[in-house]
């Protein structure tokens, strides 16, 4: 069964959370972070 679809926010404000493989962390340190936070 699919999940349902997403719903739009009125804010335009999402939380988005990144896991890599086995829940590891995506981002090396801090600094990787910020750099890819400062893109959106």
């Amino acid at each position: 069964m699919a999940r349902q679809a997403r719903q739009l926010s009125n804010t335009g404000v999402y939380h988005v959370m990144f896991w890599g493989n086995e829940r590891k962390n995506v981002f090396q340190d801090d600094e990787y972070k910020q750099r890819f936070s400062a893109l959106n």
